[in-house]
């Protein structure tokens, strides 16, 4: 077998691809991945999860080099069996208070649940059954309380709705325009 000397990155996203629609990771995928470690093959894994979340794949799939997290907004390096900031500060794609401030007041408005999302928790302001179920999923630690008073950098705000009415999703779009994506 050759060696690809760390000249080759496998990029993986987590929900939907690494993981079954069930929230499991295949024995075939994890030895796939362990196998092109063993190569000396960089893995990233690329994911809206926080790191919690990142973390909780890595307790079946085992060790890898990189996760980008929160859609790109933070980007981390595993030194040590433990996450650190590859850039060496925080990204600067975090939210601004007034945009968090103009979120959170519009996903009121329509009934959304909604949360904050910093490098290492969640912020919401109560757990609903669709944020219940989220982070069951996902297991992110939350804290409950009025997220605008959280003071950590935000990367990252999730809005659910239920199924039947996900045209509050797309008003909340409109709403925000091109201030978020």
């Amino acid at each position: 077998m050759t060696s690809c000397a760390a000249t080759h990155l496998l990029a993986l996203d987590i929900d939907g691809t690494l993981l079954t629609r069930k929230y499991r990771l295949p024995c075939e995928t994890r030895d796939a991945v362990k196998r092109a470690r063993q190569h000396g093959v960089i893995v990233a894994l690329a994911t809206a999860r926080s790191p919690a979340g990142v973390t909780t794949v890595l307790s079946d799939l085992g060790d890898v080099d990189y996760a980008v997290c929160l859609g790109g907004s933070l980007i981390l390096r595993r030194v040590d069996g433990a996450w650190v900031n590859a850039l060496a500060k925080v990204n600067g794609m975090v939210l601004t208070r007034d945009v968090l401030v103009q979120i959170f007041a519009a996903c009121h408005e329509l009934g959304l649940s909604f949360a904050a999302f910093t490098e290492s928790e969640a912020f919401i302001e109560a757990l609903d059954p669709l944020l219940a179920k989220e982070f069951g999923l996902t297991n992110d630690p939350y804290v409950a309380g009025r997220v605008e008073e959280n003071d950590a950098p935000v990367f990252k705000v999730l809005a659910i709705s239920d199924m039947a009415e996900t045209e509050k999703l797309d008003r909340l779009a409109n709403v925000l325009g091109s201030e978020v994506s």
